[in-house]
């Protein structure tokens, strides 16, 4: 035998199992073609890459901001904050053709969420630990030396087939084809300008012209961002037909509903894009513990309807451009026996609510880096942090009181508006977007109280007279909101 060919059958036999049973007979006659070939499928089996059928592709990207709030009292900067619009994520994916027609893959979404987040930070808290689903009790401080932070959210992970003619299934964990929000067909200011108005300040608590913090965030009065929801599902795709996609999906024990009909289409110079989309459920919150006897289970089950509409539009050539959408939520009217979690639903009497938003600006390339993209925005959401009454039935609005801080009850009404300005620009040679927004929030918050009480003391029977109460406005500060960063793809 050549050296050649020994060295080679060395190669393959330490290299991979899947050639461990070679045996002396493999080796003989034109033992270093064939060796060569099987090495040539070993290099091409790597991580990048996937098995010999599967490919293995791997997407991400890093966003870190600096953040600035001024919540009329106080200014408050934090460095290198995980971005709530965009944040840190990679992406897994891959593909096998099973036909011509036919192929099958996987998508896997992670999200990084390591440390402290602008949705989560406050004026009191610049790590972002408040009690959730990752510290049900408490969290250790960021802030100690050394102090690693949690990692990684599995967002998305499903297998799917997909037939050219007939459509992609997906099943696993995957994307509802429900409720869109806006739509940028610049590619670059979402990371900036987020359509859901809580990722950037959401936990900052609002203020009183006294100073006082209020138990409601500004998280409290905004949408949940739950465009775009995530669950377990089974999910159908259309294939596009003229612009047009239709898309349905069935989710957790069949009690969560979604549909929608997309359209993106150029039209010579001008770019179109839309969504309608619906979502129903009434799927039940299991209770921390599991008793057939618990008020989830016996008493009225939720009952929440979800519509939205988006629609782009985009002058090429010039790179004019304006983007929106409007969506309402309704949650039934009804007092239920457990709040279900869809679309913020965090009480058991909660009213409808909506919100919109409208961007405009430019998108064009002006540098040789890449695109600019410059733009203008005002939105508002209605209601998204007020009820009918308490889980009794007994008092109007909702109560927030939290201890240390400023009680507000009886709210009946809430809403948030915003307007904003920003930029952001491509360096097409790193793959990298630089930003920088401002966003301006004032929050109208509505009481019933008694007629002889103070403001937003609450406390009004559910069934009390027209005149026998007030309606009071909360006093409440603005606050105004920079970041800046970037968003660095892989």
């Amino acid at each position: 035998m050549k050296p050649s060919c020994i060295a080679l059958a060395a190669t393959v036999i330490l290299s991979s199992s899947d050639v461990g049973s070679t045996s002396a007979a493999d080796l003989s006659g034109v033992c270093c073609a064939d060796l060569e070939e099987r090495i040539a499928k070993l290099e091409g089996v790597t991580a990048l890459k996937g098995g010999r059928k599967m490919s293995l592709t791997i997407t991400g990207s890093v966003s870190r901001i600096i953040l600035n709030v001024d919540d009329g009292k106080g200014s408050y900067t934090y460095y290198g904050l995980d971005n709530g619009n965009f944040g840190s994520i990679y992406n897994l994916y891959g593909e096998a053709k099973l036909s011509s027609q036919v192929k099958a893959g996987y998508f896997i979404f992670i999200n990084i969420g390591a440390g402290g987040s602008s949705q989560s930070v406050s004026q009191l808290d610049e790590d972002g630990k408040a009690p959730g689903k990752l510290c049900p009790t408490t969290c250790p401080s960021f802030n100690e030396h050394n102090v690693d932070s949690y990692f990684a959210d599995a967002f998305v992970v499903n297998w799917w087939i997909e037939h050219a003619d007939l459509g992609r299934v997906t099943v696993g964990r995957a994307r509802t084809a429900g409720v869109w929000a806006t739509i940028d067909l610049t590619g670059q200011i979402l990371p900036v300008a987020s359509s859901a108005f809580g990722l950037l300040n959401g936990g900052f608590l609002i203020r009183g012209p006294a100073g006082q913090y209020y138990s409601v965030a500004w998280g409290n009065i905004t949408d949940p961002a739950t465009a775009f929801s995530r669950t377990e599902l089974i999910r159908y795709d259309t294939p596009s037909y003229h612009g047009f996609l239709f898309s349905s999906s069935i989710a957790e024990a069949g009690h969560y509903l979604a549909a929608q009909v997309r359209y993106l289409q150029d039209k010579g110079s001008l770019r179109v894009a839309g969504v309608v989309s619906y979502e129903h459920a009434t799927d039940v919150a299991s209770p921390g513990v599991i008793d057939p006897s618990n008020i989830a289970y016996i008493g009225r089950p939720p009952n929440v309807t979800a519509k939205g509409l988006s629609l782009s539009a985009m002058h090429v050539p010039s790179g004019l451009f304006l983007q929106g959408h409007y969506m309402a939520v309704d949650y039934g009217g009804e007092i239920i026996g457990a709040a279900s979690g869809y679309w913020g639903e965090s009480t058991v009497h909660k009213k409808p609510a909506d919100q919109w938003l409208v961007q405009g600006g430019i998108a064009k390339k002006w540098f040789d880096y890449g695109q600019t993209s410059v733009y203008g925005e005002y939105g508002a959401a209605t209601d998204w942090g007020a009820d009918f009454s308490n889980a009794a039935g007994t008092t109007l609005g909702r109560d927030y009181a939290t201890p240390g801080f400023t009680p507000v009850k009886g709210v009946i009404g809430t809403h948030l508006t915003i307007f904003g300005v920003g930029v952001a620009q491509d360096l097409a040679e790193a793959s990298t977007t630089l930003f920088a927004g401002y966003r301006r929030f004032n929050a109208d918050i509505r009481c019933a109280d008694g007629v002889a009480a103070p403001t937003c003391s609450g406390g009004v029977n559910a069934n009390a007279a027209p005149g026998s109460f007030v309606t009071h406005k909360l006093p409440t500060d603005g606050a105004n909101v920079l970041v800046i960063g970037s968003r660095v793809r892989f």
